[in-house]
């Protein structure tokens, strides 16, 4: 107990201690104080109520982002998906296995304790023991508890789960992110989906029109009032229309297959559910873009470079504690005797306490080498996170130029829509009067029926961007989903070192 009593102040000592390395700050990026576009002239071309608006995002209305479309049956896709698909399941037992490895570097706080016992039986041999009346054989029966506690002065365990902390809030970010990508590819692949159904829809109209006006000239030629040459562009240009119907049928059932496997099914596995009548979901309501500093906080890939940063800066301080001596509080007590029926007697009492330390003079500069090697590592990670910024600035240009010209494109080919059935219907009367060529009806029926398709393909196409837009914001991981104790403590994780 006396040595006890003296190890007790060189104990309080080393505790006082402090961790060696950096201590990590969160840096700060250099930002611009808007996004071009939203201060160009651009925005003009986003059509009524659909603008785009430097307001402070609206943290709500862009974490179900979706939901502005109005399309219930997307709702219950994206729903059904954040439940069931297969990467989201990878991403929460990425984080089970860090709430793991947490786990494991946090047990170094904590002293070892472990039990022995054991009897054995030995002989000497008579070559060594040469005595007379020296006993060969003997038996020993022994039992009792080992402890040992690593004395973290120099910070080395508790940088490790300093690390350990970062890395779990990582991975929670990259299961954020991973929502995220799930609920924007949904989207993307239904409003595909209801795109190449529209396209099919004018296709098949148009295949319906010309039929009728093949059998108009057909008509005509038989009465002679037209020549065959007629007749022959009417049908060519209906084999071309028909044509066109395998390349819309290959992308739609892409779509419908896409959409089975974001949902953990079979690809083929949506067919009837989705048999329903064409609709393009609409963009009908103002995009509150933010500032670029919002990213920061609003983008699950930039918290998670920021944390994998943090992770990085930590193991710094692990590599320089290894320069230092290891401290450990060693401890034994137990029984131990000759013999059996002795071995619960007082007598048989055995204990030892003490500090060690080892500390390593000499590995041709290993340790230095290695804390060179986090040194990179840690500038790497900060690299990464400029980089990822940059990356997360062009994503948000590039969807709202993407936007607003995908909006003023639709308005255009809308009005030539509009033009073109009167051209159609122009050209029909004056043929049909014989005023006209045939020539011109099925110039105007062809454009028409491009500028159709085109007005079809473009309004998934405004979808479509709107979607990336929505994703590039940080939109899409805020909603209500389902959350394991692994991710609900990793999530907690996360705040703390936040606060830090």
């Amino acid at each position: 107990m006396k040595t006890a009593r003296r190890t007790a102040p060189l104990l309080l000592a080393m505790l006082a201690g402090c961790a060696v390395g950096p201590d990590y700050t969160r840096p700060t990026l250099s930002v611009p104080e808007s996004f071009t576009t939203v201060a160009s002239d651009d925005t003009q071309l986003a059509a009524p109520g659909v603008s785009l608006s430097p307001e402070p995002t609206n943290s709500h209305t862009l974490g179900r982002w979706w939901s502005t479309l109005n399309d219930p049956v997307l709702d219950a896709l994206i729903d059904q998906a954040l439940k069931a698909n297969l990467d989201l399941r990878l991403a929460s037992q990425r984080v089970l296995e860090a709430a793991a490895l947490r786990g494991i570097d946090a047990a170094g706080l904590y002293p070892t304790l472990d039990t022995r016992a054991d009897a054995v039986r030995t002989r000497d041999s008579e070559n060594v023991i040469r005595f007379a009346g020296a006993e060969l054989e003997r038996s020993r029966f022994s039992i009792g508890l080992d402890a040992a506690w690593e004395i973290d002065v120099f910070g080395r365990v508790r940088r490790s789960l300093e690390a350990s902390d970062a890395d779990m809030a990582a991975m929670v970010e990259d299961h954020r992110d991973v929502l995220a990508l799930v609920a924007a590819d949904v989207a993307r692949a239904y409003i595909e989906w209801r795109s190449y159904q529209a396209r099919t829809d004018v296709a098949q109209s148009a295949i319906k029109a010309q039929q009728e006006t093949l059998e108009l000239t057909s008509s005509r030629f038989r009465a002679g009032l037209t020549s065959e040459v007629d007749v022959a562009q009417a049908r060519a240009q209906l084999s071309r229309r028909q044509g066109l119907l395998p390349t819309l049928q290959i992308g739609r059932r892409a779509s419908l297959h896409r959409l089975g496997v974001l949902l953990g099914l079979a690809p083929g596995a949506l067919s009837v559910e989705l048999e329903s009548p064409p609709s393009v979901p609409v963009v009908n309501s103002p995009v509150a873009t933010g500032l670029p500093s919002d990213l920061l906080t609003r983008r699950p890939d930039l918290r998670r470079a920021e944390r994998e940063l943090a992770a990085a800066t930590a193991r710094v301080g692990v590599a320089t504690a290894d320069l230092y001596p290891r401290f450990t509080l060693l401890g034994s007590i137990g029984l131990s005797s000759q013999h059996a029926g002795d071995l619960f007697e007082a007598q048989s009492l055995l204990w030892s306490m003490g500090p060690g330390v080892q500390w390593n003079l000499f590995d041709a500069g290993h340790k230095r080498a290695a804390i060179k090697a986090a040194d990179a590592r840690a500038a790497q990670a900060m690299t990464r996170y400029e980089r990822t910024m940059l990356l997360a600035l062009e994503d948000v240009e590039n969807a709202m130029v993407s936007f607003v010209q995908l909006q003023a494109r639709e308005r255009a080919l809308g009005e030539a829509v509009a033009a073109d059935e009167r051209a159609v219907e122009l050209a029909t009367d004056r043929y049909r009067s014989g005023v006209g060529d045939f020539l011109s009806v099925l110039d105007a029926q062809r454009q028409l029926f491009d500028t159709q398709d085109l007005l079809a393909e473009s309004r998934g196409g405004v979808g479509t961007a709107y979607v990336r837009l929505c994703k590039a914001l940080g939109g899409g991981w805020e909603q209500p989903a389902p959350m394991d104790t692994a991710k609900q403590t990793a999530t907690n994780a996360t705040d703390t070192a936040e606060a830090q």
